[in-house]
């Protein structure tokens, strides 16, 4: 194979093309490293909109720093031929994921989307809008590492748009309704419709929307109501169902208002935990059974043959209410500084996504606030690899028990030694404003010693008391 230059670069195989440039694989001569080179040739490059659009993606590249979205390298002009390296996404697409198996299960689907999710919401805080989200743009690395990628469609929200007014620009089957029309400008939630197509043609291994030619296609978008997904995958849960049919809705205002938004509930169901407001207090129905007792017994009387106390039940009953509370309030008071949580909780604290084991710490954080402990699953988290999950671990020690003396030399050390600034300013905004103690976990043993101290009434007076009580009720006659 014959080798081209463009030096520092060496250029092997071509492994991509488009209207926006031509992708190589090339080698970096100073370190041998491979890298993704994308060309805008000298002849695509004299359409002056074209090569504007290829200038924003370097700069929009340039400034987007994230784990999930490809990593650019700069770029240049030579000659009149623009070029730009990148990082090289070597595992595939999602698109030919589905192509390969059909279609992905759901529960493989949301690991996917959430790290999609994780990129969209980087670009979209940075004011960027991508415009071409598909599952051809979705790359992944060879251990799976999702990547968004193509910014060559991708427009500032602030900015002038470079596409003239009412002139369609994207990939159809994923376009919003404003995206074709174009007589709303596009925004977050444009992409999120696409992102909506995306997720729907990885659980169904084809688009929401499909015609014979671009226009039919279109209107589509623009009129038919979509596909409802868990009428087409049979297995897929309704919850999952109402996230896709959200962000397919034709109206932006009833879409999701932002990817953290999907994130979140796509979160619960990946962690297979719904967070739900509380009930209130359990109401214990009375029994409609009416007691009735003899008013003329005596203590005396209320004897068997054998010398046992006719109303022995409702002293084991009582005597058993009052061990019980009694263990529970010593369990409150002798419980260990630290604990393990369940499985499915486990599971989020242990999600490849630092998104979802954020998530999954702020769920946890209440309970374990109440009790005063801090989960061993959340203490580890302190030095993961994502400062955004390290940051979320300190905040959550400082909530969860904020007097001991422990978590304050964790907090110091975390300000002093942390190497991301946004983990310091957390340690430090803990330390300067520690939370103010729970009252809950007092309560708790409060409630434990009083009801201790009431079973164990009940035990002494609880027979004669229910005696007296019954008596006043008339017999039979």
């Amino acid at each position: 194979m014959e080798h081209r230059w463009i030096w520092p670069f060496e250029l092997e195989e071509q492994i991509g093309a488009g209207a926006m440039g031509v992708v190589y694989r090339a080698r970096f001569v100073k370190n041998d490293r491979r890298v993704a080179l994308k060309l805008l040739p000298a002849e695509i490059a004299a359409d002056s909109t074209l090569a504007a659009r290829f200038q924003r993606e370097m700069e929009v590249l340039k400034d987007l720093k994230h784990p999930h979205i490809v990593h650019s390298f700069g770029g240049l002009c030579e000659g009149k031929q623009w070029f730009y390296a990148m990082e090289l996404i070597d595992g595939g697409t999602v698109e030919k994921l589905i192509q390969a198996s059909g279609r992905i299960r759901w529960q493989d689907a949301i690991p996917l989307a959430l790290q999609t999710c994780a990129a969209l919401e980087h670009a979209h805080s940075r004011g960027v809008v991508h415009r071409d989200v598909k599952p051809g743009n979705l790359l992944l690395n060879r251990s799976g590492k999702l990547k968004l990628g193509d910014f060559g469609l991708a427009t500032m929200v602030s900015e002038s748009k470079l596409t003239a007014a009412g002139k369609t620009v994207g990939s159809l089957h994923y376009m919003a309704p404003e995206q074709i029309t174009g007589k709303t400008p596009v925004s977050p939630r444009t992409d999120l419709y696409a992102f909506g197509c995306t997720l729907f043609e990885m659980l169904a291994g084809k688009p929401p929307f499909a015609g014979a030619a671009a226009g039919e296609l279109l209107q589509k978008h623009l009129k038919s109501p979509a596909p409802v997904i868990s009428e087409i995958v049979l297995d897929c849960p309704d919850a999952l169902a109402r996230v896709v049919a959200k962000l397919l809705a034709k109206k932006p205002d009833d879409r999701y208002q932002s990817a953290a938004e999907v994130a979140a509930d796509l979160g619960e169901l990946e962690l297979g935990v719904v967070v739900k407001p509380s009930r209130g207090s359990l109401v214990v129905p009375k029994s409609s059974a009416k007691t009735v007792a003899t008013p003329e017994a005596s203590d005396s009387e209320q004897m068997t043959t054998s010398g046992i106390p006719r109303n022995w039940p409702s002293r084991a009953g009582w005597g058993v209410a009052g061990l019980v509370a009694f263990i529970f309030a010593i369990r409150e008071w002798n419980r260990p500084s630290h604990q393990s949580i369940g499985p499915e909780a486990r599971a989020g604290l242990q999600s490849p996504t630092p998104e979802v084991r954020q998530f999954a710490i702020r769920i946890l954080t209440p309970d374990a606030a109440a009790n005063g402990h801090i989960p061993d699953d959340i203490n580890r988290l302190l030095s993961d690899s994502s400062p955004l999950v390290r940051a979320e671990a300190v905040r959550a020690i400082s909530r969860i028990a904020p007097d001991d003396a422990s978590v304050q030399g964790t907090l110091t050390r975390m300000l002093n030694s942390d190497e991301d600034p946004k983990v310091r300013e957390a340690a430090n905004e803990a330390l300067a404003h520690p939370p103010e103690r729970s009252t809950t976990r007092v309560m708790g043993y409060v409630v434990s010693v009083l009801a201790a101290l009431l079973a164990g009434l009940a035990l002494w007076r609880g027979p004669r008391w229910i005696r007296h009580i019954l008596a006043q009720v008339p017999g039979d006659k």
